[in-house]
């Protein structure tokens, strides 16, 4: 009866290691069905080459509003003074005149900034390559010959401070008419930014 028993107990010990083997052998039958390779140590991963499409959370960004500059000259203390606005969209030659005789923002006037073109309209007559032609409606208003000066140079400045503008004429009723530059002189010439830029400051 013992040795029965025995032998039934190494029968069985025998079928459950051939059971294993028989998993075991099935599953890398599989495994190499499926491409996969055996390998006895981890290796790195490359992924394929090529575009591939990347998924991320939250929102996409969005540029930031304020993308180009628009550069305004007003006065303080006598002299001209650069304000930088940033806006969405590159000003054009009629913009920029529009807002230089509209004058500085209410913070801009909270930082000492201010106008010598009040009241003055403007308007563009003409544009021939890197020169601009303003036409002045009627005289600047002003209390002496230096707003004169500061106002002209306002628009110069301004004008000038775009790359592909390198000069200004003015004219009244078509003609052209004699500027005062920062030296006091008159011109009926194009003007440039070198006119004005002993009044130019940085504040």
């Amino acid at each position: 009866m013992t040795e029965l028993a025995g032998a039934r107990c190494a029968r069985a010990r025998m079928t459950g290691r051939a059971s294993l083997l028989a998993a075991a052998a099935a599953a890398f039958i599989l495994a190499a069905g499926c491409g996969v390779t055996v390998q006895d140590e981890p290796q790195q991963v490359q992924p394929p080459r090529g575009p591939h499409r990347i998924l991320a959370s939250g929102l996409p960004e969005v540029p930031a509003p304020g993308a180009s500059e628009e550069v305004l000259y007003f006065i303080k203390d006598g002299a001209l003074v650069p304000a930088t606005r940033r806006v969405r969209v590159t000003p054009t030659v009629e913009t920029l005149v529009r807002d230089l005789v509209a004058g500085p923002t209410d913070a801009e006037r909270d930082n000492g900034l201010g106008s010598a073109l009040t009241g003055t309209t403007l308007s563009l007559a003409a544009r021939d390559g890197n020169q601009i032609t303003i036409e002045m409606d009627e005289p600047v208003a002003g209390t002496g010959r230096s707003d004169e000066v500061l106002a002209y140079g306002q628009i110069v400045t301004t004008l000038t401070a775009r790359p592909e503008i390198t000069s200004v004429v003015f004219t009244r009723d078509g003609q052209r008419i004699g500027i005062p530059r920062a030296d006091g002189s008159l011109s009926e010439t194009p003007l440039t930014a070198a006119d004005y830029a002993s009044l130019v400051t940085r504040d």
